[in-house]
């Protein structure tokens, strides 16, 4: 009895950095058309068997963005609700081993009145604390960082073998700060495409400190990573270098907030194929049916499977 198979991927990195699938499938659910592009390019799929979706996990961001309530998330980190900030979704240190000492600068800059009257909210990446890629001896660090204009937000994650695995709500209250901020600022985080839906100002610190680390140790590698490689292409990311270029970014965004807007209505589509109609979730189930029909049309004796 043949059993037909459908993969609907988790990530946008599966593809290109997480090695070969051991078991291919008859049909593939995508993200967007860069992931059918690379579905067809590295796996060989033929594009009638992709169905380009959205991401389901993303419907979270339409729903805030049609009724954003920052305000009682910014008043319980004992901030300002009515002042501007910015926002800086942090990395591992495996992946961004300076990426402390430039939110330490950036602290500094907004206690010194740098960029006028705006505040910083820090989000620590929950492998920032726990986790085999976490080190805690930034923890400290972050705390004392904390006052009336700069505040720390930490994720409130779930008892997983997923180390980054968050709660609910909490995904919820990420989505609020991400969409009420000036400016978002990260390393390699997929941040980058949830800051998209909300056309966001994005910036990207491609550098460790004052340092030239090793490639292979330096927050550079990660621009090489070909899905994030992909999304800096789009310009809808401004890529900073150095620490005249991040402040530079950071004021002019805060002057300027629809610089590269368009770039980011496009970048967005590419990653994950907004329709304005009907949400991801929906989509993937419609497009699960129609794969249903079409198999159940051809085959009278056959089971199905959907690997998640």
């Amino acid at each position: 009895k043949r059993i037909r198979t459908v993969i609907q991927l988790l990530s946008w990195d599966n593809i290109t950095c997480k090695g070969r699938f051991p078991v291919l499938a008859h049909s593939y659910i995508s993200w967007g058309p860069i992931m059918t592009e690379e579905l067809q390019e590295y796996l060989l799929v033929n594009k009638k068997d992709i169905y380009t979706t959205g991401v389901p996990h993303f419907d979270v961001h339409r729903l805030i963005a049609e009724n954003r309530d920052s305000h009682q998330h910014i008043v319980r980190l004992g901030l300002d609700p009515v002042k501007p900030y910015i926002f800086f979704a942090m990395s591992s240190p495996y992946f961004a081993p300076r990426e402390i000492e430039i939110i330490e600068k950036i602290a500094y800059w907004v206690n010194e009145g740098s960029f006028g009257d705006i505040q910083f909210i820090i989000r620590p990446h929950p492998q920032n604390v726990q986790g085999n890629m976490a080190d805690r001896t930034w923890l400290p660090r972050l705390k004392n960082l904390n006052n009336s204009s700069v505040a720390v937000d930490f994720p409130q994650v779930n008892d997983s073998k997923i180390p980054w695995s968050m709660q609910l709500n909490d995904m919820y209250k990420l989505g609020n700060l991400i969409g009420g901020a000036s400016v978002v600022l990260n390393t390699c985080s997929t941040i980058s495409i949830d800051s998209l839906f909300y056309n966001v100002p994005i910036i990207v610190t491609a550098f460790d400190n004052d340092e030239k680390l090793p490639w292979w140790q330096s927050a550079r590698r990660n621009m090489d990573y070909e899905h994030f490689a992909k999304l800096l292409q789009t310009k809808a990311l401004n890529r900073v270098n150095n620490y005249q270029e991040l402040f530079l970014a950071i004021r002019n965004y805060i002057a300027n907030p629809e610089t590269d807007s368009e770039y980011r209505k496009i970048a967005l589509h590419q990653e994950c194929r907004i329709d304005d109609n009907v949400s991801a979730t929906t989509s993937v189930v419609h497009n699960l049916e129609e794969i249903l029909k079409l198999y159940f049309s051809n085959e009278s004796n056959a089971d199905f499977t959907v690997t998640l």
